[in-house]
């Protein structure tokens, strides 16, 4: 973060970390691709999605498919032990690890189309639309904090999705989750999201957020980066130069920012720079579609 306050990101850059060229995806959004694809493969044939989503995890992996130019250069420790798990044999609702050390971020980053699709797809019942993100989530980070931070996430889309504003959606987002995560394995971990469900978070100043890793902290980054700037362009931009976990906390808060303000305020710049775009806007269309036909029935 020191070194961005020198030379903070105000666009679109390349060759850092992994020198890779402008406008090139890293796993957030491969991970994510798959999962849309999983979802509407499983729709196609009338079958829960976890099989598809987690086949697709594999071929990513394995195959480079749902990645920008071929190649996978980036995997999270806890991503990777599952999908190793996956490619063992082992299903899906056991594939993910839920010991102390993997409540990494790997699941919260991509679950905005698990999230959109469950709360389309289970009757209008928030609880059960939770408990398939979960089972999404637990394919690689089955942690009750991994869990909880993609419930909260999911809570906050919905509030989104209802058209109200951004102080409104956090408000809501802390007395619906108070109330529906009352089961006693998730007691121990809400106490982790008490600077989020306190209703402050907005208070705190930048250098009170991390932006690492752990999914308590990326979450609290991403919903603080949307919370307190008032455009897509704006939240996407503190939340990277947060520094840490750049692609991730960048991903979660422009996946909230990306569905709040609308396709139409992403920079036109930003969009034809993305790799493959046309090939993401498809993807985005057919999920789309797959939600309005839900929505109508």
């Amino acid at each position: 973060r020191d070194e961005l306050k020198q030379n903070p990101v105000r666009d679109m850059i390349g060759y850092g970390v992994h020198y890779q060229p402008p406008g090139t995806w890293s796993d957030d959004t491969s991970l994510m691709l798959a999962t849309i694809a999983g979802i509407i493969e499983a729709e196609t044939i009338g079958q829960s999605p976890l099989e598809m989503i987690a086949t697709n995890f594999v071929k990513w992996k394995v195959r480079g498919e749902f990645t920008a130019h071929g190649e996978v250069f980036d995997i999270g420790g806890t991503t990777y032990k599952a999908i190793v798990n996956l490619e063992k044999g082992i299903s899906p609702r056991e594939s993910g690890l839920s010991h102390e050390y993997s409540q990494a971020n790997g699941s919260l980053m991509r679950t905005l189309p698990a999230s959109l699709y469950f709360l389309k797809k289970r009757d209008g019942s928030v609880k059960k639309a939770l408990k398939g993100v979960h089972e999404v989530s637990a394919i690689t980070h089955a942690h009750p904090s991994c869990l909880l931070a993609c419930g909260i996430y999911t809570l906050f889309l919905k509030q989104v999705l209802h058209g109200f504003s951004l102080r409104k959606c956090y408000e809501e987002t802390c007395n619906l989750t108070t109330e529906l995560y009352q089961e006693p394995r998730f007691e121990k971990w809400l106490t982790r999201f008490d600077r989020i469900l306190s209703g402050r978070l907005t208070n705190l100043d930048e250098k009170d957020i991390s932006a690492d890793g752990y999914v308590v902290n990326s979450l609290e980054a991403a919903l603080w980066s949307v919370l307190t700037t008032k455009t897509f362009e704006e939240a996407v931009i503190r939340a990277i130069n947060l520094g840490l976990d750049t692609d991730t906390v960048g991903a979660i808060a422009g996946g909230l920012a990306g569905v709040y303000y609308g396709m139409e305020n992403i920079p036109a710049k930003w969009r034809k720079a993305i790799a493959k775009n046309k090939e993401i806007i498809n993807y985005g269309k057919s999920l789309s579609t797959l939600l309005e036909k839900l929505g109508s029935k």
